[in-house]
């Protein structure tokens, strides 16, 4: 009998001490939660996150357990974990629409649009991405509509419809230097070099990424620079400076491999085998492509493009027979 007076003294306590408007103790959570996120750290968002969410399911607060399954998901996301970050974004969006707030919905609907973006099936992504825009319209969020104006100017990029991509682009651009965002500035200059290089402007295109690694070392976003490293590299290999590219590439693994960032380990990988069989060093790129058939990418184009450049060396080998 002792023991159930004090289980339920217990549980009393904590419940007025998550409840208490001076304690803030989801609010702290969060707050660490993202700055880990950020830096890199994504276990320990998680471990705050998750968190957050005992914290909603001890106040039955379906809004702070929506919002921590969606940060979870945003942890997943960034580690790569395509099939967790979905899993807990269905979730929070189950109870977001349950709970018919329009502002998470679009959220969900957004950061599902990019684990398709990620698994590069781009007409799908940009179906989530539209559908996360119209929510954002009608509740006259500028900030959202943008931020998914962006990504499907990305997606655009990557199908090749650079007048589609630059034509929103500019939209965005103007939208970012108004608001002063330097971290969607910052990203909006680095897909504008991205459609620049991709046009063989390369000039232009390595003017955009410079000034996105001015910006990204300022405020410390240590995913953009990992992205940006790649693509430094891929400007450096579309011009034939293939040694200038791989140190790049390498550089990029690094940093992803620093921060737990497996996606892009496997395309660092990838584009420093690429590198080495144009620098015809086939033991080396053999080596490299292994490696990266051998991490748990669940990403089709990953793999068949490593198992691509394989039978490449395989038949540079052989004396190109």
């Amino acid at each position: 009998m002792k023991k159930t007076t004090m289980n339920t003294a217990r549980k009393t306590f904590w419940e007025k001490f998550y409840q208490n408007q001076y304690c803030h103790v989801s609010d702290v959570y969060e707050k660490r939660g993202e700055v880990h996120k950020l830096i890199g750290k994504y276990d320990k968002a998680l471990f705050d996150f998750n968190r957050i969410l005992n914290i909603g399911e001890v106040l039955k607060n379906e809004n702070i357990k929506a919002k921590a399954f969606r940060q979870i998901g945003n942890a997943y996301l960034q580690k790569s974990d395509f099939k967790l970050s979905e899993i807990y974004y269905n979730k929070s969006f189950q109870i977001y629409t349950l709970c018919d707030d329009k502002k998470g919905m679009a959220l969900c609907y957004q950061q599902l649009g990019e684990i398709k973006h990620f698994n590069e099936k781009y007409d799908d992504a940009i179906k989530y991405y539209s559908n996360a825009e119209e929510i954002y319209a009608t509740l006259n969020d500028e900030e959202g509509k943008h931020s998914v104006l962006l990504s499907i100017a990305d997606c655009y990029r990557s199908l090749q419809l650079f007048d589609k991509a630059l034509q929103i682009l500019q939209l965005v651009l103007q939208f970012y230097r108004k608001t002063n965002n330097q971290t969607k500035l910052c990203r909006s200059i680095q897909v504008l070099g991205k459609v620049h290089c991709a046009m063989g402007e390369y000039e232009k295109g390595f003017n955009s990424l410079n000034e996105v690694y001015i910006l990204a070392n300022k405020i410390g976003d240590n995913v953009v620079i990992i992205y940006l490293l790649c693509d430094i590299g891929l400007l450096y290999y579309g011009n034939c400076k293939y040694n200038e590219a791989c140190e790049m590439f390498e550089k990029c693994f690094e940093l992803s491999q620093k921060y737990g960032i497996n996606y892009m380990m496997a395309v660092s990988l990838l584009n420093i085998g690429d590198s080495y069989i144009k620098l015809q060093n086939f033991d080396k790129a053999h080596n490299i492509l292994e490696q990266a058939l051998k991490m748990e990418i669940n990403i089709e184009g990953i793999k068949n493009e490593a198992n691509r450049l394989m039978n490449q060396i395989n038949i540079q080998m052989k004396g190109g027979e």
